[in-house]
């Protein structure tokens, strides 16, 4: 696999290379098998110690797998793709407008997630409460950077949204986001 032989090239061990990103030495093995897809930050991370691009890595993963097979590192070099597609420094959204959006958001909700309506956490240093900027419908699956699209949410909810992608949970969240467009 590519991160192996960019690894050996590089003259660093399996070891070294776990230390780096501080996961267990067998993690670092199952990615270079295949038996495990590394996050997309976790790729990001191995392309800087590698000294590499994520590009490069998947790239190059390309030659040794098919982007027509339905395996877990052609959909992962799709989602990579498309985050960078996404991220890339001439559609990014300034960050001062991204923001501003939470911000206004926020205010909306009396600084209540819009999932649970429990307050923020904690409160910033200018006496908003913390809140995140969730979008429904993702950036990296063609979602849009607008209101409309756009809850906040408590740290919790927007992990537990992330990590399960719950359609109900969804449909319940565009609900909401519809009506900040008539708000805002």
């Amino acid at each position: 696999m590519i991160i192996r032989e960019i690894r050996e090239q590089r003259n660093i061990t399996q070891s070294e290379l776990a230390e780096a990103l501080g996961v267990s030495k067998s993690v670092i093995s199952k990615y270079e098998t295949g038996r495990l897809e590394p996050s997309i930050s976790r790729l990001q991370k191995i392309a800087e110690v590698l000294g590499v691009s994520v590009e490069t890595l998947l790239r190059d993963k390309t030659d040794y797998i098919s982007l027509a097979s339905d395996d877990r590192y052609g959909a992962l070099k799709k989602r990579m793709i498309k985050y960078m597609e996404l991220f890339s420094p001439d559609k990014m959204v300034a960050a001062e407008d991204k923001h501003h959006l939470r911000d206004r958001l926020a205010a909306l909700t009396g600084g209540r997630c819009e999932l649970c309506g429990k307050p923020g956490p904690f409160i910033y240093e200018d006496g908003l409460p913390y809140l995140e900027l969730h979008y429904i419908d993702w950036l990296s699956e063609g979602g849009e950077q607008t209101a409309e699209n756009a809850v906040v949410l408590c740290p919790n909810c927007n992990r537990k949204i992330c990590y399960t992608n719950d359609p109900e949970i969804n449909s319940r969240l565009k609900q909401t986001a519809k009506k900040h467009a008539k708000l805002l």
